[in-house]
């Protein structure tokens, strides 16, 4: 629908100056090219109403405003149609044409008040000729397919004596629309709409000499022609869209599951390969897991040691008084001569028998002195063994993966010149040590070659302590911090032997083997006295004890420092057992009585002594060590037992007492 409305250049004008006439022609051409062109149809525009326009939104406040004025404009006939077909050049041409003229009708001015109103020169005034068309835009998305509004933003310029021509241009839209959305049916739809083509409006003016044809405008068809085509999803592609959209978020979810699993994968591998040295915050200080392990090792290494100092200074001190007491208690050799024969004699077996008495006691102080000592030290063992075992599994920390570690993670990548987050740098770290130690060819072939070897080379023992191989320390940095520590609490040679720890565990790498999970206190029980054996054996050949000594060199130094405390004292314990031993075996042999003999059987007696405290804790010889004063009597002071008999004189009344031997005195607890 069209409309047009012209301003008067009459001011204060009363009658209707210009009348608006459609016209519709249709130009053919023939097969010889010849040009008819035919008029059909001519109609006079009528006024304006809101039949006129189809489709009228009065709820637009602009339509509301549009509603007052429909009355100034001219509008098509009702129930008119506008027919339009081909271009200039078809060979079927059809237009409609709307010319503004000025009117001769009844309740129009007469001819000569129009020639006053050009002599006054109001003809001289150009004037608006304004323009409402209505327009369709093709959309899709709406029920009805498109949308319709007046387009009212056109008009020309006229002036009396100037024809102005304007071409109004009409798009085609084609649309197709497919109401079917069961796959296999179809139900099309097909309509078209025009839609005016405000680029394409421009108008020219031309002199004229007939002063009653003020303008045209010509209603004709675009070349251009667009197509539409709507359709509804069917039942099969829903599905499909449906099915694509959980794939996408599927496969975005399926990213994050995948970097999730890795992530997790690696610090798995990491905890199982590697030990790490966490930082932790002790009283405002960041102090770090391993060093803070390897301090309280090597302090306990100095308890060790201390204990094993005591334990030897006391021993020697009581071998020395117990042999200085039996000293003190030997008899005087130098006794003086009596006249009564018997007497001495019996003076003689008395001191004898005092004297080795007071030297099983002496031995027997002794015995029971090593004894506890063994139990004792036996005890401290086990008891530093346990301590140094906690110690190692309380210091074992692992890397954490969970909503806290994601939430630092993300948290750290977003914010700039936040805190130093040590966990996400020891991440780092471990992931590229597990992507350069994680070469599965070669591991697979080292496996296999270190396996036969072991089971050719090692024995049993041997292969337990060879499994144990130590994880690389994974540090925040480079190097590790270095705390000063008091010397007066840690001896010179355990300051060495932390800096060697630290230095070597530091330096590691990774390892190629078996490994076992060392977590639990049994197993390094287990490790310990694998260990234990090794350092110990004594059956061995040059070429296994050197292997010996190279498979306990590979352990990690904590654990070598510890052990090597611990076995310290096991040597000790084995060494005092060595000496008991020999002992209990030597006085098994020895007669539980006497005779009374020479002056050589008294010396083979002093010997025989001087041969049971020539031993050592150490189990080193030792040549006269508080050795006793021989016992040396004159022979011409005794008789021998014969002539005691056939003596005149009356012996005194002596009882020989069995003397117990030194197996017997071990069932009397002595407690000092």
């Amino acid at each position: 629908m069209m409309a047009f409305q012209a301003d008067s250049p009459i001011a204060n004008g009363t009658k209707r100056l210009f009348n608006f006439i459609l016209t519709s022609y249709v130009q053919m051409i023939d097969e010889n090219g010849n040009m008819t062109k035919t008029q059909t149809q001519s109609y006079n525009l009528e006024q304006c109403t809101i039949s006129h326009f189809v489709e009228f939104d009065e709820s637009n406040t602009y339509n509301k405003l549009l509603r007052d004025q429909l009355s100034d404009y001219q509008c098509l006939p009702l129930n008119y149609s506008l027919q339009i077909q081909g271009t200039y050049n078809s060979n079927i041409f059809q237009y409609g044409k709307i010319q503004v003229t000025i009117c001769s009708s009844d309740d129009c001015y007469t001819s000569p008040e129009l020639q006053q109103f050009e002599q006054l020169g109001y003809f001289n005034n150009s004037f608006k000729i304004n323009t409402l068309i209505l327009n369709r835009v093709p959309n899709l998305n709406m029920q009805s397919n498109y949308i319709s509004y007046i387009y009212s933003d056109y008009y020309v310029q006229a002036k009396i004596g100037l024809e102005t021509k304007t071409d109004v241009f009409l798009e085609q839209q084609q649309l197709s629309i497919e109401k079917s959305v069961i796959p296999g049916i179809k139900d099309l739809e097909v309509d078209s709409v025009f839609s005016l083509m405000d680029n394409k409006l421009q108008a020219s003016s031309v002199f004229t000499s007939n002063i009653t044809k003020v303008a045209s405008f010509f209603i004709r068809l675009s070349q251009s022609e667009m197509h539409y085509y709507k359709q509804y999803y069917r039942f099969d592609e829903l599905f499909s869209y449906v099915g694509g959209i959980t794939q996408f978020l599927a496969t975005i979810l399926g990213y994050f599951i995948l970097k999730y699993n890795q992530a997790g994968l690696q610090i798995k591998l990491a905890n199982a390969l590697y030990q790490f040295d966490m930082p932790e915050k002790k009283k405002g200080e960041t102090v770090f897991s391993f060093e803070s392990l390897v301090n309280k090792i090597f302090e306990s290494l100095k308890s060790i040691e201390d204990v094993v100092s005591k334990f030897k200074t006391s021993a020697h001190r009581l071998i020395t008084l117990t042999r200085l007491a039996g000293a003190l208690k030997f008899p005087n050799q130098h006794v003086q001569q009596t006249d009564k024969v018997d007497e001495e004699i019996a003076n003689q077996i008395t001191l004898r028998l005092e004297t080795q008495n007071d030297n099983l006691q002496s031995e027997k102080l002794q015995f029971s002195h090593e004894s506890n000592q063994t139990f004792y030290l036996e005890q401290d063992k086990k008891k530093f063994l346990t301590l140094i075992i906690q110690l190692i599994l309380e210091s074992r920390k692992k890397l954490s993966f969970g909503v806290h570690f994601i939430a630092k993670q993300v948290s750290s990548s977003l914010k700039k010149n936040s805190k130093v987050n040590y966990q996400s740098q020891l991440f780092e770290k471990s992931r590229n040590m597990i992507l350069r130690d994680m070469d599965i060819l070669v591991i697979m072939s080292k496996v296999q070659e270190i396996e036969k070897i072991k089971h050719v080379i090692f024995n049993k023992t041997q292969r337990k302590v060879f499994n144990y191989l130590q994880k690389p320390v994974v540090c925040v940095k480079d190097k590790i911090n270095q705390v000063k520590y008091d010397h007066n609490l840690i001896q010179n040679d355990l300051q060495h032997k932390r800096d060697d720890a630290l230095r070597l565990t530091m330096s590691s790498k990774s390892q190629l083997g078996v490994r076992q999970k060392y977590n639990t206190e049994k197993k390094f029980k287990k490790l310990y006295e694998a260990y234990e054996n090794l350092a110990l054996s004594e059956d061995q050949d040059e070429t296994e004890k050197i292997m010996n000594q190279r498979l306990l060199q590979l352990v990690e130094p904590t654990i070598q420092y510890s052990f090597n405390s611990l076995v310290e004292i096991e040597r000790l314990t084995r060494q005092l057992r060595y000496n008991k031993k020999k002992r209990v075996a030597t006085n098994v042999l020895k007669p539980k009585t006497f005779q009374i003999g020479s002056s050589n059987d008294i010396e083979e007696d002093g010997e025989r002594n001087d041969d049971i405290d020539s031993f050592t804790l150490n189990g080193q010889k030792k040549d006269n060590l508080h050795k006793r004063s021989p016992q040396s009597l004159n022979v011409n002071r005794f008789k021998n037992f014969n002539n005691m008999q056939n003596s005149p004189r009356w012996l005194k009344d002596v009882k020989l007492n069995q003397v117990q031997s030194k197996q017997d005195l071990m069932d009397i607890e002595i407690l000092f």
